[in-house]
């Protein structure tokens, strides 16, 4: 199973501080975690999860949290088993237009980020049997097409990539 959701923003319209403007980074990152262990180290996870949750009375966002609270999160993270995997987009040095335009930039990401979480499936393997396929979980963006967002994949897997 991976775990999938982004941080940063898609825009292109740069500033320097204080001005609001997009950020200079896009990041699209991925918890992977083994099927066999899925169950245990989500509980692991989910241990520390829930009383910053309850406490924050919202959704965890990592830049919010203290540093004690980053270190419980990242600590829980590591000791679960999981693989944590992050395509990382410096947008000041990207030069392609067509990568400005709608979601170009989201789908760009998920290419890198599928061909690395097929490459730990592949890397992780045990034994002759098949690998068995890896489900992907996106998160929740209100705006964004997901029949886009398969279709883009399925796309992907016809083509030659270096996706496992």
């Amino acid at each position: 199973m991976a775990y999938i959701d982004e941080s940063g923003d898609e825009g292109f319209v740069f500033a320097d501080p204080p001005e609001h403007a997009s950020s200079e980074w896009f990041i699209l990152s991925a918890l992977a975690v083994p099927g066999a262990t899925e169950i245990a180290a989500l509980r692991q996870i989910d241990a520390v999860m829930k009383p910053i949750e309850r406490a924050r009375g919202s959704i965890i966002h990592f830049h919010k949290l203290n540093h004690d609270q980053r270190v419980a999160m990242c600590t829980a993270i590591g000791e679960s088993g999981a693989t944590l995997v992050s395509i990382l987009i410096d947008k000041w040095r990207l030069n392609n237009a067509w990568l400005q335009h709608g979601y170009n930039l989201y789908f760009y990401a998920t290419r890198y980020l599928l061909e690395r979480i097929s490459w730990l499936a592949r890397d992780t393997h045990i034994g002759n049997a098949p690998i068995d396929p890896v489900k992907l979980v996106f998160s929740n963006r209100s705006k964004m097409s997901y029949d886009d967002l398969r279709a883009y994949v399925t796309k992907l897997l016809a083509r030659e990539t270096s996706i496992y």
